[in-house]
């Protein structure tokens, strides 16, 4: 049997109507890195961003040398200075191209971040800097030296996969004054004005600080740029640059305050889900759920779900992780706390893998059991008893030899009553031996009697009164075994309640005699039952009960004559009389 079950267990695995949100490797590798913060709270605020950038500009089509970028040389092919004079100075050479900015951005603000998560819109204002790094002479010694003031507004699209970066398009539009050279001789400045617009890819990390809600915000950013400048003015009538169009190259780097970008409880039960810790997941959206501000709502109750339908697998696969241990207890522990409905492969498997750690039990305990007290062997076998039905025919076999054991030691020990149970007990399991059991009742019912002969050589009576009603009982339930021994027991009882009618009895009644109804009898004897008594006497003046272990005694007083007689009883029968 125990083989069928293990053969059902290895191949029913695949069975099961267990599911995992992430099925495999890459979605798992996928969903927790580029998932984990479907929940999070949005980055709404940078109170300001600054920015250390590189540029290497051109003409048009600047953007197609995006290859030679930090290169040593590119091809100009088109020149960003729209210009007539023959002495123009030759800025072929890259060196020429090259520009430093600093740029700050200010007050990015997500404004709308109640409505959704996913992508974090912010808008913002800003200032930028630039300044060619080297200069370039025209012949009468002017140094071309472009410089440009630009205020912009700009825009932020940022997505969030990890709490500690984020990527973002980044875009600004503004206007711009340019520099471009001083004229020695009219001691003048040429410059200009137009528009600038600016596209950026970019990863930021976040450094948390634990002790502020706001959090260190740095990263690195691939900038495409373009300025177009086109109302020139040159000192002293020069017409050198009629326009300048250019598109740039940047590498930017920036570093900034900002606020939000953090997980929630829904990101924390989400991993838990992705970790097929659903136990853990489903306690976590439901705090999630109730929490103040709440984003993807219309997912939350799906995953609730998910992760309550999965809780009995993930409880039933840390069983087994147990069960591989031989760690029994916490095995079934776990197995019992198991709550699922019309899942009936689920169903017969627990019940599989509790018969086989039940007879896994029983086989390590034989090995051990010697060492044993039977209190310990017996509720060591009623306990296994409880874990599968399955295993109670075996079960049984073992507790029937051992309550046998255990009525065998109290019954040597003087215990009667108790020893007495025990063998009923191994009744009660349904796998006894008969011919055993009327062994073991018949060797009781001799120490009962033995008992009773030696309170008779010592003249007391009432003792031996209560060992041999004890044996009479014990041959009435089980007269199959003992019938032989019944008409002795009789005999004796019969004699003893004869003799316990006392003088002081028979006067207590012929003072009492005119208040007793004729058609109810005129004596007294011990056995009889507390309802007699009170037919013949009527109730008491006092009464008083006590419980002790398995018996019931009580107390009744009569008055009768200025004389108070007192009645003994012990399970409702009447065990003695005296008066005081």
């Amino acid at each position: 049997m125990k083989k069928i079950f293990l053969i059902f267990l290895f191949f029913s695995f695949s069975f099961l109507e267990e599911s995992n949100w992430a099925t495999t490797r890459f979605e798992v590798f996928w969903k927790r890195n580029f998932k984990q913060m479907s929940f999070r709270e949005p980055v709404y605020f940078l109170p300001y961003d600054i920015r250390l950038g590189y540029y290497e500009y051109g003409g048009s089509g600047y953007f197609n040398e995006l290859d030679n970028f930090l290169s040593d040389n590119d091809n100009l092919e088109s020149n960003p200075y729209n210009t007539t004079d023959l002495n123009f100075p030759n800025i072929s050479n890259k060196k020429f191209r090259k520009m430093m900015a600093l740029e700050i951005d200010l007050l990015r603000y997500n404004f709308f971040k109640d409505m959704q998560n996913m992508i974090d819109i912010q808008l913002g204002l800003g200032y930028r800097l630039y300044k060619n790094i080297n200069e370039v002479q025209f012949n009468n010694g002017d140094a071309l030296e472009p410089e440009f003031n630009e205020f912009n507004i700009n825009g932020t699209f940022i997505m969030q996969f990890n709490p500690r970066y984020y990527n973002y398009l980044y875009y600004s539009k503004g206007y711009a004054r340019a520099s471009f050279y001083n004229n020695n001789l009219a001691g003048g400045e040429a410059s200009g004005a137009g528009t600038s617009n600016h596209i950026g890819l970019g990863l930021n990390f976040i450094k948390q600080n634990h002790q502020e809600k706001s959090n260190f915000h740095y990263g690195i950013e691939l900038r495409f740029s373009s300025l177009d400048i086109s109302k020139i003015n040159e000192p002293g009538n020069l017409s050198r640059i009629n326009g300048f169009k250019a598109e740039s190259i940047g590498l930017v780097f920036s570093f900034g305050v900002g606020y939000g970008g953090k997980k929630t409880l829904g990101d924390i039960a989400y991993l838990h889900m992705i970790d097929n810790n659903y136990i853990e997941a489903y306690e976590t959206f439901k705090l999630y759920k109730n929490s103040t501000r709440v984003y993807n709502k219309s997912k939350i109750d799906d995953m609730i779900e998910f992760s309550k339908s999965q809780i009995p697998y993930q409880i039933y696969n840390n069983a087994m992780y147990f069960y591989s241990k031989n760690e029994f207890n916490k095995a079934l522990e776990l197995l019992n706390k198991i709550s699922y409905k019309n899942d009936i492969d689920l169903d017969y498997k627990i019940k599989s893998i509790k018969y086989i750690i039940a007879d896994k039990m029983i086989s390590d305990f034989n090995d051990i059991q010697e060492s044993y007290s039977v209190d310990f062997k017996i509720q060591y076998y009623k306990d296994i008893s409880d874990i599968s039905p399955k295993i109670r025919d075996e079960v049984n076999k073992r507790l029937s030899l051992l309550y046998l054991e255990k009525g065998d030691y109290l019954l040597n020990n003087n215990n009667y009553e108790e020893a007495y149970e025990f063998y009923m007990y191994s009744k009660t399991t349904g796998q006894y031996n008969p011919e055993r059991i009327k062994i073991k009742l018949s060797n009781l019912i001799t120490s009962i009697l033995n008992d009773a002969y030696n309170f008779l050589e010592n003249k007391e009576d009432l003792l031996a009164y209560e060992k041999l009603f004890f044996a009479k009982n014990i041959a009435n339930n089980n007269n199959e075994y003992v019938n032989s021994l019944i008409d002795i027991l009789d005999s004796k009882i019969n004699s003893l309640k004869l003799d316990k009618t006392k003088k002081k009895m028979r006067l207590m009644l012929q003072d009492k005699r005119e208040y007793i109804p004729e058609e109810i009898k005129k004596e007294i004897l011990i056995g009889d039952s507390t309802i007699e008594v009170i037919q013949i006497l009527g109730k008491p003046v006092d009464e008083i009960s006590r419980k002790k272990i398995n018996a019931n005694y009580k107390i009744m007083k009569y008055l009768i004559f200025n004389k108070i007689y007192i009645f003994f009883f012990k399970d409702e029968i009447l065990i003695d009389i005296d008066f005081e």
